[in-house]
């Protein structure tokens, strides 16, 4: 997504009941999917700063927590 530090952070684009839904997720280290947040994009000015935000937030403990078990293996 551009404008996040993750270059793995990925939007899938969806339609629900006639609504732009929008679900963001990142492959990690071991090309796992990790689902990170979604929301309706409808009528928000700054949808997508506040939802990289998030999942920035959501992916970044995940990334710590695999490279702390990495380094302990």
């Amino acid at each position: 997504m551009k404008g996040s530090r993750y270059p793995n952070l990925k939007e899938l684009r969806v339609q629900y009941g006639g609504e732009p839904w929008r679900v963001f997720f990142a492959f990690d280290a071991e090309r796992q999917a990790v689902v990170l947040c979604a929301g309706n994009k409808r009528s928000q000015k700054h949808f997508y700063d506040a939802l990289i935000r998030q999942a920035e937030e959501e992916f970044f403990p995940h990334v710590q927590a695999m490279e702390r078990r990495n380094e302990n293996s």
